[in-house]
Parts: C-alpha cells; structure tokens; sequence
C-alpha cells in the first residue's frame, strides 16, 4: 500500500497537486517444488503502465484488476519458464524505466537462462489480438557479469546497457548507463539515460539515493510503454530525476522523487516539466 501526494508544474498549464494511493494484495501458490503460480490484484484499472489511483470522482469506488497471473516453472538450476501476466523478466540496467514503465507487466512466455555469469532472456508476448494481423512483441536479451576487483561487479548487455556495482565504505554503489536505438526510425531514433544509486533502504534505518538523467526522442522507443511519470509519459522528453529514499523499518518507507524535465523538443514548443512526488509505503507479510 502507497499513499502518495503529487504536484505537476508544466509551463503553459496550470499547476496541479492531487492525492494518490496503489494498493496490491495477492497470492503466490506452489503447484511443486519447481513450480509456482502468482497472482497478485491491484488498483489502477486498465492502465498498462500505472496501478496509481487518484483520490477524486466523489468517493466513488476504486477500480482493481488483475495486476499479475502467471506461472513460474524452474525447470532446472539454470533455466525458468514463465507464462501469463508476468513481471518484465528484461533487466533493466540500474532500474531505470528507460524502454518500460516499471509498472509495466508483459503478457505471453519469456524464458530466462542464468549460468555462472551469464544470463539470457527470450519472450514472446501478445500486444492486440484481432481476426487478422495480430499484434506481437518478440524480446531477446543477453548479457555477462563481470567481477571487478573484490567488491565490483560490472554488468554488460547486448541491448546497450551496464551497470556497475561496488561498495563506498559500508553504502552499496551502482553506476549505470543503457543507451537504445529504434532501426526502422528515419530520425528522432535513440534514447539514453546515465545515472547512479548509493545505499539501500530496506532495513531500519537505512537510507538511499539515486539521480539518473534521461533523453528520449520522439521514435525511440514505443511511447505507450514508456515511463508513465517522467516528462508526463510518452516520449520526446530529457531531464533529470533525483530519489530518496528512508526505511523507517522492514515494512515502512518514505520516499521522493522529483523530476526537472523537458518536452515536446522536437514538435519545436521546447518547455519545462516539472513533477514531485512524496510516498509513504507500507508492506505487508
């Protein structure tokens, strides 16, 4: 459960500041010992890309949905298989939603391979079924571990990504890069983002913060699936996002994010995007 209040300063309109909250409760069944099943409901209604719910509409009754259904079979110690609604089983160098929304969750099969300091990933999900002409999204995705030193380890991927992890005194660091490129766009084809996280809040006490700078051209990546908050959504976007984030216990958080961002740069009505966001989540078990 999230409760979140939020502002949004975007030149030319007028600012807004709304409640919001996203709750998600559900099961995780075992069917064996090498097979699970998952199915977790949330708020959000049919949003692909966001489970946040605003407090408006007079008190009316909030929707919920199916967040996730899926089964995850370890078919062996190298190998998963996972089919339904899943969680995107893509890394993601750093977290950082540069080509998904985190929210987002794929519909269809992926299948991960992870040995020694490889990994690998192919999915096959179904956009939009018609009668003819449906519409499919194939993934692949590879990449390496690399140890550097006693304390680093640096990730690299096919997909333009990496990411290193290492330790300043007793605060984890990762720094981290993920550049992309869409090959049938004649111009306004690539998107980036570059970044760092130190520390990690997940015991009392414990604290983190991140700061990522991200651009996106207008035909970089599919802009439905974009990150939902940063620049408003879609793409044709570049700017900063800073977080922070305190855990008053195991269960308990607080946290910010503010994002100091450009859009509309190529439609040539260039303008500032500003949005701030301050949580409180709890977490039950």
């Amino acid at each position: 459960m999230r409760l979140r209040h939020e502002r949004i300063d975007e030149d030319g309109e007028e600012d807004r500041a709304r409640m919001r909250f996203r709750s998600q409760f559900g099961l995780s069944a075992k069917v064996s010992d090498e097979v699970k099943f998952v199915f977790p409901l949330a708020t959000g209604g049919d949003n692909p890309v966001s489970t946040n719910q605003s407090f408006d509409d007079g008190f009316s009754t909030k929707d919920i949905g199916v967040d996730l259904a899926y089964i995850d079979w370890k078919v062996n110690d190298d190998l998963n298989f996972y089919g339904g609604k899943m969680k995107n089983p893509l890394y993601k160098a750093g977290g950082v939603p540069l080509i998904w929304d985190g929210d987002l969750n794929p519909e269809g099969f992926a299948v991960k391979y992870t040995s020694g300091n490889f990994f690998g990933t192919v999915g096959g999900f179904s956009v939009e079924e018609r009668s003819s002409d449906d519409s499919l999204l194939y993934v692949v995705q590879a990449g390496m571990k690399f140890p550097v030193g006693d304390t680093a380890n640096l990730t690299a991927g096919i997909g333009y990504f990496a990411e290193l992890s290492t330790e300043v005194g007793d605060w984890p660091l990762k720094v981290y890069a993920h550049a992309t490129r869409n090959s049938d766009a004649p111009t306004e084809d690539t998107g980036f983002t570059v970044g760092a996280k130190v520390g990690s809040a997940k015991k009392d006490g414990e604290m983190e913060f991140s700061w990522t700078y991200m651009d996106l051209e207008t035909d970089a990546v599919i802009g439905t699936y974009s990150d939902s908050d940063f620049g408003g959504g879609g793409t044709d976007s570049d700017g900063h996002m800073l977080k922070a984030k305190y855990a008053v216990s195991r269960k308990i958080f607080l946290g910010g994010t503010l994002f100091l961002n450009n859009v509309d740069r190529f439609q040539g009505t260039k303008h500032d995007y500003n949005r701030l966001q301050l949580d409180v989540e709890f977490k039950f078990d």
